[in-house]
């Protein structure tokens, strides 16, 4: 394995969240109903998923995350750092990769395993084009780009609007 392509290896470190700094370039965003459920998902399920930052904690991945967690009145939180400095390239590679989804679900599971109010209620319907509960409409109603899903099993093609996170 040449040098560039030389695997990173992570390590944890806790930290005060006042000691991180948002990256002033992170091309993420979030409405204010995803920041809600985001909320609402590290009340209910815990801090699971790990902010990635820098040695000088500029973060690389979790800003939305990071947010949360503030305003949710955590104080320290364990974060994951490289075990040696990363470069820009490596670090913007990081950020984008860190915020993009390379699966998707299989429909025919969500439609037979899970039951749609259960589904609404994780916040699946983002991702999936299922209409909102009464009452729970983005606030944030800017026009999203639609966007198409071929099932690889079955073929069904599924048209949604909006991040695929």
């Amino acid at each position: 394995m040449s040098e560039k392509n030389q695997q990173i290896q992570w390590v944890t470190k806790n930290v005060r969240l006042s000691s991180l700094t948002a990256y002033e370039r992170n091309p993420r965003t979030i409405t204010d109903s995803q920041f809600q459920k985001l909320k609402n998902s590290i009340e209910e399920d815990g801090y699971h998923s790990r902010i990635k930052a820098t040695h000088d904690f500029r973060v690389i991945g979790g800003h939305q995350r990071l947010k949360a967690l503030k305003d949710l009145g955590y104080e320290e939180v364990e974060i994951l750092v490289p075990e040696e400095e990363i470069d820009d390239d490596t670090f913007k590679r990081v950020l984008i990769r860190d915020n993009h989804s390379n699966g998707m679900f299989d429909m025919d599971m969500l439609a037979n395993d899970f039951d749609l109010e259960e589904l609404r209620e994780f916040g699946i319907h983002d991702v999936m084009n299922i209409p909102p509960m009464f009452g729970e409409e983005d606030q944030d109603q800017s026009p999203q780009p639609e966007r198409c899903a071929k099932c690889p099993e079955c073929g069904t093609v599924f048209t949604t609007k909006g991040n695929m996170e």
